[in-house]
């Protein structure tokens, strides 16, 4: 129910509450006027939010914590951002290094592996979640080891992993005798399929 027809229903009865009758003709009048006041308030209230905001009204964001955009596309500075935010608040932890994952990269926590101390190296902290989740801010395995570093706490060092998939082209196919598949046979023939894929264009990380 709109604000018009809660409001024709408050009407006592002595009014014709139909759509066309004059209270409620009226009554139009008043709600345009206030849905359009909800309207702006929303945008307002969007612009504000980090996961919606864009271009100035970001830059305003990265201002108050102290993060800077350089030549960033607003997905890579949204992330710097909310990385930035998470560097200040991270205590290091397990629980906090998976909240901060799954808030930076807007993944849910179930498709995070982390594993404390991998190999029994002490002081040590394994890390495996999806490539798309980072491939999407066209930054780079160092970049994202950066951001990594800042999290976890410190004399902590981190190790990552980006898991992907893979599907045939619908074109043409390359042929290579020496790379593709391998023969179960001969394990010196084959190549191997990489965990992640740099940008052409890598940009940097103001500030890190």
């Amino acid at each position: 129910m709109n604000l018009k027809e809660r409001l024709l229903e408050a009407l006592t009865s002595v009014y014709t509450k139909t759509q066309d009758s004059k209270i409620a003709k009226f009554i139009t009048l008043v709600t345009e006027q206030i849905d359009e006041i909800y309207v702006v308030k929303d945008k307002i209230k969007d612009s504000r939010n980090i996961e919606t905001a864009f271009g100035e009204t970001l830059d305003k964001i990265g201002e108050a914590v102290q993060q800077e955009r350089g030549s960033l596309g607003d997905p890579t500075y949204r992330l710097l951002i909310k990385s930035k935010v998470a560097r200040n608040r991270s205590t290091g932890d397990i629980n906090t290094i998976l909240t901060v994952m799954e808030s930076m990269l807007d993944i849910r926590q179930e498709y995070i592996l982390l594993e404390e101390n991998p190999g029994n190296e002490p002081a040590s902290v394994y890390i495996e979640i999806p490539l798309v989740a980072v491939g999407q801010y066209n930054i780079t395995r160092e970049h994202f080891i950066t951001i990594l570093n800042r999290i976890t706490a410190a004399g902590v060092r981190p190790y990552t992993r980006l898991n992907g998939t893979f599907e045939f082209s619908d074109g043409s196919p390359e042929v290579d005798n020496n790379a593709g598949f391998g023969d179960l046979n001969n394990e010196s023939t084959g190549g191997f399929f990489g965990s992640w894929h740099e940008p052409e264009n890598p940009v940097e990380l103001p500030d890190w």
